[in-house]
């Protein structure tokens, strides 16, 4: 384990977005600073493996190498920093078991417009977007896999439009 004074912060830090979810907020951050997945991200920090899984992150290593503050990185996180046991989403109490943060799912419309993922995909639930009428994309088994070097999500980070068109059939024709 790294001690947190010989951390180096990124030099790119963007702030999180008031209705962005923590994973999506370290692929953000990891896109932006040039690494090919968050667990680039997770190292610069000094995280060990078991401080970066599912729902449970380490914020204070994050919030240092970020250069944000813990309290706002805690709020977009998903465990509780006053129950124990319990699961937030945007800052509502939820059962572990509607998140979805091993096998996530994206609007590939909604992050090419906002260029963020939105917290609302981490919920299993979510399978289909209401504003787009398109259905939801992700990749199985694993958050990891998901979120590795070559990801379809780069892209719409990056702007690149051309992608989101034609990827998925509009949800009412699967209905």
């Amino acid at each position: 384990m790294t001690p947190i004074q010989h951390i180096r912060p990124l030099p790119r830090h963007p702030d999180p977005r008031p209705t962005e979810g923590l994973w999506g907020y370290m692929l953000r951050v990891s896109h932006s600073n040039g690494f090919s997945s968050p667990w680039g991200l997770i190292r610069r920090a000094g995280m060990e493996q078991y401080e970066a899984r599912g729902a449970s992150i380490n914020v204070a290593k994050l919030a240092f190498v970020t250069r944000k503050d813990g309290t706002r990185l805690q709020s977009i996180g998903y465990v509780s920093a006053t129950q124990k046991r319990s699961y937030l989403l945007l800052g509502h109490s939820v059962p572990r078991t509607a998140l979805e943060l091993e096998a996530p799912h994206i609007c590939p419309a909604c992050v090419d417009d906002l260029k963020f993922i939105e917290a609302h995909w981490d919920l299993a639930i979510m399978t289909a977007c209401a504003n787009a009428q398109l259905r939801a994309i992700g990749r199985k088994p694993s958050h990891r896999q998901w979120l590795s070097g070559g990801t379809e999500v780069e892209p719409w980070l990056a702007g690149d439009s051309r992608l989101c068109r034609g990827v998925r059939p509009p949800v009412h024709q699967n209905v």
